[in-house]
């Protein structure tokens, strides 16, 4: 969500007039020969540079960085001192960010802290250029956090983050809410830690550590509110579908925080309403596997965590209806353990005789069966039968006598 060059810069005023049909005014804006316009093929190169600067606004980071480098060569050419120094640091960025998003954290740490040193030198003599800066800085710190995670680090990966949103509280001081140029750099500020706790809880799931998962879940809640108002200003698109990825996540795992505990640490059956959300978290998986792809390369990060989530939902469904099976298995034969007691003790207090004795005690089997196991007492048909055919010749032979 990277501003275009200043509406001040002769490059823009350049960009403008190109895209209303003046050739002729675009390049004298420019300020170079006919004879070095048409060597460099200007057009061209500054179609790729509108382009690129689309690309880039939209958080499309793989299609931006190459057409700003195309357009490089053009830039170097002409007397706008801003433009040669900030387009070249588009181009980088993008890059970073694009080989971030792919798992490529070692080049992207490379190409943002080489992009943060070029902008130090060259801040002081253009301020504007300060929240680049601390835009690069904190993006190339996230690179390496990702490093830190890849490489199984999480206590330095946090410590890294440390530092990620020191620069973003510093970038904080120098926005305005009312500058629409801004807003992308908000919604940066407050997405970035969502999104890195986001990839933390799904190891803390995985791990089962669901006391790190509550304080993670508490954590991202205090950034909620102003991350939705963030969201608010971006237009649809990649960017837009991201964050609405993340809002599906934060749900996801605040269900399974909770049936998770319940059916791995307590060990008790889930209640309906729990295999219920269960069943909810498998569409709401669906639709973010659907938003990841439709958001290129910005949702590609998210997939992994998708299936991984989709894996955890099934088996954790599974878990809870085992538990409840078990629990409901468990009281059957405690009831049908009852039940026999009491069978005995009336059989040796009453103490029927012949056939008689048979059916009482076939008959109060089947009484604790049904009590204890319910509609699953069925299976026991074969007593029934047995019961059955007993009665039938007990009567039989009443009638006889």
């Amino acid at each position: 969500m990277t501003s275009p060059p200043s509406p001040t810069s002769p490059l823009f005023d350049a960009l403008v007039r190109l895209k209303e049909g003046d050739r002729d005014g675009a390049r004298e804006q420019l300020g170079i020969t006919a004879e070095a316009a048409a060597e460099l093929d200007w057009v061209n190169r500054m179609m790729a540079l509108e382009e690129g600067l689309r690309f880039l606004q939209r958080g499309n980071h793989s299609k931006a960085f190459p057409r700003l480098r195309e357009a490089v060569p053009l830039v170097e050419a002409v007397p706008d001192a801003d433009a040669k120094l900030l387009i070249p640091l588009l181009a980088d960025e993008a890059e970073g960010v694009s080989c971030l998003l792919n798992g490529d954290a070692h080049r992207a740490a490379r190409l943002l802290q080489g992009g943060e040193e070029l902008l130090r030198r060259t801040s002081f003599f253009m301020p504007g250029l300060e929240k680049e800066l601390l835009r690069c800085r904190a993006t190339g710190e996230l690179a390496l956090a990702r490093i830190q995670i890849n490489l199984g680090d999480l206590t330095e990966a946090e410590q890294v983050m440390g530092r990620v949103y020191a620069a973003h509280r510093e970038l904080l001081s120098r926005l305005d809410r009312n500058n629409p140029n801004d807003h992308g750099y908000f919604l940066e500020v407050h997405a970035t830690p969502i999104e890195f706790s986001l990839l933390l809880m799904r190891i803390d799931l995985e791990a089962l550590d669901f006391d790190a998962l509550d304080r993670r879940l508490s954590f991202v809640r205090e950034h909620m509110a102003e991350f939705q108002e963030s969201v608010s200003r971006v237009e649809e698109g990649m960017v837009r579908a991201v964050t609405e990825i993340m809002q599906i996540l934060h749900d996801v795992f605040s269900i399974f925080a909770r049936v998770g505990r319940r059916a791995l640490i307590d060990r008790q059956p889930l209640a309906e309403g729990d295999l219920r959300a269960l069943g909810l978290v498998a569409k709401s998986l669906f639709s973010a596997e659907k938003k990841a792809h439709a958001a290129g390369e910005r949702g590609r990060m998210y997939l992994y965590s998708i299936n991984q989530l989709k894996r955890l939902q099934r088996n954790l469904l599974d878990v809870g209806k085992v538990q409840s099976t078990d629990f409901g298995r468990l009281s059957g034969v405690i009831s049908l353990v009852a039940l026999i007691i009491l069978v005995v003790v009336i059989h040796l207090t009453v103490r029927p005789t012949g056939s008689a004795a048979i059916m009482f005690f076939i008959g109060e089997l089947i009484l604790a069966l049904i009590v204890g196991f319910g509609f699953e007492a069925l299976r026991f048909r074969p007593l029934l039968s047995l019961y059955a055919e007993v009665a039938g010749a007990g009567s039989r032979k009443s009638k006889a006598s």
